[in-house]
């Protein structure tokens, strides 16, 4: 890096990919698909060269390209009814999943310790669990008491 660069002084990374998914929402032609799937690259390349090469694996940055790259391709992918429900169920209930792990994450491999990656796996399809339960709960808070 540059002598004077300062990573505090950039925005974090996970506000970065925000941006190129809202970006993503609002990709209407091929170009536009073309040039953010070219941004996504480089900020997958950035995130694990340059800002968190210590602490992370090649797995993280290229599962979120894989990630972005199956969203700007969405409307050309086929997937069957039971697949597209699963889906559905997931992406609505990703803000509750979001709300829900840090607490999950941090109690379930305390409670219960089997091994290291028994225990992570168990904690994140708890979380899963956890979020899909609290998105279909505030569902029901707001279509019954707060939509009359």
């Amino acid at each position: 890096l540059p002598d004077g660069f300062n990573l505090h002084r950039l925005p974090p990374v996970p506000m970065w990919y925000f941006f190129i998914g809202w970006c993503i929402y609002f990709a209407d032609t091929n170009l536009k698909r073309v040039a953010i799937g070219h941004v996504l690259g480089l900020f997958s390349l950035l995130f694990f060269f340059i800002l968190y090469r210590q602490e992370s694996t090649l797995a993280q940055p290229f599962l979120i390209f894989v990630s972005g790259i199956v969203l700007l391709l969405q409307s050309k992918i086929t997937v069957i009814k039971p697949l597209n429900q699963l889906l559905y169920a997931l992406a609505s209930s990703s803000l509750f999943v979001y709300l829900a792990h840090i607490p999950i994450l941090q109690t379930v491999p305390q409670m219960i310790s089997i091994h290291d990656t028994i225990d992570k796996v168990l904690a994140i399809g708890i979380s899963l669990v956890a979020g899909y339960v609290l998105w279909k709960t505030w569902e029901v808070i707001d279509h019954k008491l707060l939509r009359k």
